[in-house]
């Protein structure tokens, strides 16, 4: 999340001025709703590592996402199969697996969602951090400054209760990292966000670690390819289950996306 768009020097730091030390928490909430106005969609492919408890493993995801709440993740095994399909269109949440021959649907509810996305947050929230933004704040949020680390630290209580606690480049406005506190004051995920580039009028990471402590669980995309408002098919965000499928109620399943991988994906980085 590059919020930067000019502001005065305040003092100079070792790899440039630090412009936004005095930033409000206002101008901070103003410059996020506009790179939201300017990123509706995004279609994304990246190569995903998982390390768990269990195992390590590697796989490629395909990316749609549009505002306010609709997301598909495509993710692929060796040879260009994939092995689930994860998409709600606002109404239903579903789980596809293939290998099993079974379409899991429920309620997109954030307990739902964190069946399978390593932090628990609303939908729109969810929508909004894969679209390299923040959880929209209940609230007013908070800043203090990091002199340490030269950066603005946010706190914000978000819609569904949870805390956000994001971290802020004091000199570019870069997001540097987001720990999502659920319930206070455990800490659910810590998000690292690295190599921040332009993709047409707004920037984007290459890269994003999620690391869930709670679970031993770190994953890491790293994006090969990024199109904001790009096109997106509607029907995408809603696929239907082949003939012979088994529905199943969503809620069967463990909340932990180690578990909801299958056991024939290869050790190691996908390729």
């Amino acid at each position: 999340m590059t919020l930067a768009s000019g502001a005065c020097r305040t003092a100079e730091g070792p790899l440039g001025p630090i412009l936004y030390r005095n930033i409000r928490p206002s101008e901070i909430a103003r410059r996020q709703a506009e790179r939201d106005a300017r990123v509706r969609t995004l279609r994304a492919y990246a190569k995903v590592h998982v390390t768990g408890p269990r195992r390590k493993a590697g796989f490629a995801e395909a990316i749609a996402v549009e505002r306010p709440d609709r997301v598909r993740l495509d993710n692929i095994g060796p040879f260009g199969r994939v092995f689930s399909i994860l998409a709600t269109d606002g109404n239903t949440l579903r789980f596809l697996s293939p290998g099993d021959r079974r379409i899991y649907a429920g309620p997109p509810t954030a307990e739902n969602l964190g069946r399978f996305l390593p932090f628990t947050l609303n939908l729109e929230d969810v929508v909004s951090v894969l679209l390299g933004g923040l959880p929209s704040p209940a609230g007013a949020p908070t800043v203090r400054y990091d002199e340490k680390e030269t950066a603005l630290v946010v706190r914000s209580v978000n819609r569904s209760g949870s805390v956000s606690l994001a971290t802020l480049d004091a000199r570019t406005l870069d997001l540097r990292r987001l720990q999502i506190i659920d319930p206070p004051p455990r800490l659910a995920a810590v998000l690292e966000y690295k190599g921040w580039r332009p993709e047409g009028d707004v920037s984007f990471p290459g890269e994003i670690s999620i690391r869930v402590p709670s679970r031993d669980l770190t994953v890491t995309v790293r994006f090969e390819k990024i199109e904001p408002n790009a096109p997106v098919d509607e029907a995408l965000f809603a696929p239907r289950a082949p003939a012979g499928f088994e529905r199943i109620p969503i809620e069967t399943l463990p909340p932990a996306p180690e578990e909801n991988l299958p056991e024939d994906l290869p050790e190691g980085d996908a390729s």
